[in-house]
């Protein structure tokens, strides 16, 4: 279960903070996505290690799309504000304190 958790960064810090997340991607899990090409489970006959891998190339891409997802939403918030689509956040204006 995917939940959604909020934090406040500087402006400027935007961009890193983006890269950060992309950064963070598991490489080794990407390099299975490589394994699409590969056939040989199949070629041996081996059917259920080839949909076992499969699931798991599909449990990747998930990830990745979903990382991607966040980033995207990230940087179409600041692309706005930048553009003065968005009011400038107000110093010292804590949402979450309301809350408490």
């Amino acid at each position: 279960m995917r939940v959604r958790v909020a934090y406040a960064i500087d402006l400027e810090g935007v961009p890193q903070k983006v890269c950060s997340l992309l950064s963070e991607l598991d490489l080794v899990s990407l390099s299975k996505l490589n394994d699409l090409t590969h056939t040989d489970l199949l070629e041996k006959g081996n059917v259920p290690s080839a949909l076992a891998r499969l699931q798991e190339i599909r449990d990747t891409l998930v990830k990745v799309d979903q990382r991607a997802e966040d980033c995207i939403n990230i940087l179409i918030g600041y692309q706005r504000y930048l553009s003065g689509a968005e009011d400038p956040p107000i110093e010292g204006d804590d949402p979450t304190d309301e809350d408490l």
